[in-house]
């Protein structure tokens, strides 16, 4: 929700669903603190059967930005990895669709590292944006050793990212 921004607030639902063709990220918002919802429409689409968009969060952020998160996902035994992905909209996802800007990728889906459990936070004082996830590594051998988590942040509202962040494990 954004209850922090103004007392009539708005609260903002990001979830997963598979259509058969792929995982994509639906989003929907309510006007009036969750009495009613506004249509869903997905702001993360993929159209491939073996992958798909999961685990999405939202934040919402200084001069009404609406942050989602969430990560690319593929089967244990796939050539590609877990990543992770963002997308932003302005004023309050007002403009349904059309205030969403691109997709970006945070993390590289080619790394050998599954990037997965992602979270995001936004100031609403400032452009400041925190990501998180957990990392796991594939090894040759099949395992799946835990290798701490990964941070990004954006001082510009998620316009750009610095660099990949590290705590825990044996980076």
């Amino acid at each position: 929700t954004d209850a922090e921004s103004f007392s009539a607030y708005y609260v903002y639902l990001a979830f997963s669903s598979d259509d058969g063709n792929g995982a994509d990220i639906h989003f929907v918002r309510s006007t009036d603190q969750g009495t009613t919802w506004e249509s869903s429409y997905v702001i993360g689409t993929i159209a491939v059967s073996d992958r798909g968009y999961y685990s999405p969060t939202v934040a919402v952020g200084y001069g009404g930005w609406v942050h989602v998160l969430w990560y690319l996902g593929f089967p244990s035994d796939h050539e590609y990895d877990n990543a992770v992905r963002y997308r932003r909209a302005a004023s309050w996802a007002g403009g349904g669709l059309a205030s969403w800007e691109n997709m970006q990728s945070l993390t590289s889906h080619t790394d050998d590292v599954d990037q997965y459990s992602a979270t995001i936070d936004a100031s609403l004082v400032s452009g400041d944006v925190m990501v998180a996830w957990l990392r796991r590594l594939r090894e040759p051998d099949g395992s799946f050793p835990l290798d701490g988590a990964g941070t990004r942040a954006s001082g510009d509202s998620g316009v750009s990212w610095g660099s990949v962040g590290q705590a825990g494990s044996g980076w």
